[in-house]
């Protein structure tokens, strides 16, 4: 089994990396309180030790209402994580950081209405990133996304980025966007797995 550790501030400095690498953030932001504090992430954590996606899956799914959703807000996605009994931060009307086990992961509100960010969005984006010490190959990275849900893509400095996005357009219930967020965190630890096996 991979036994996948990073110290806190790697952690933090591959969050802010990420979240400034996708332009969500600006360098006089900070996301150090979020990513320290001990509720959202362990220092050191075996997935199989820390890993609340077996057995809590269904339950986390379970609690989640049958309501449809087509557009969310902000608001909405606080009573869909709180619902579900996700731990989670709010960094800003459109970002969420999101913890399962030992990985915490950016949930971002996308697509949104231009009059007020955080209102009618249409879209539902989670993504973390990863520093290995080998950068995996490109082929290696081609055949993890011909057949998963999220896939992987190059960034600089060793680092690969895991993302997917949930599309609300024509309607999601909220029992469907619980489940995509539950197997995000599924393949996330696939992902470590498969690039740690070669």
């Amino acid at each position: 089994m991979f036994n996948h550790k990073m110290s806190k501030t790697k952690l933090a400095v591959s969050l802010t990396s990420l979240l400034l690498g996708l332009g969500w953030v600006s360098s006089s932001m900070t996301h150090a309180e979020a990513v320290e504090h001990p509720s959202i992430v362990a220092n050191r954590t075996s997935v199989s030790e820390q890993s609340s996606l077996g057995e809590n899956s269904e339950r986390l799914i379970s609690q989640s209402g049958s309501r449809i959703y087509s557009n969310v807000s902000t608001n909405a996605i606080n009573t869909i994580l709180d619902r579900a009994e996700f731990f989670y931060r709010r960094e800003t009307n459109t970002l969420f950081l999101i913890r399962s086990g030992s990985f915490t992961s950016l949930l971002s509100l996308e697509a949104c209405s231009n009059q007020e960010a955080g209102t009618e969005c249409s879209m539902i984006g989670l993504s973390s990133s990863f520093e290995f010490e080998r950068m995996p190959s490109l082929e290696r990275v081609n055949e993890w996304n011909k057949n998963r849900k999220s896939k992987a893509f190059v960034l600089e400095n060793d680092r690969v980025l895991l993302q997917t996005h949930i599309v609300l357009l024509g309607g999601v219930t909220e029992t469907n966007i619980v489940s995509n967020i539950v197997v995000f965190f599924v393949e996330t630890e696939s992902f470590l797995e498969f690039f740690s096996s070669r």
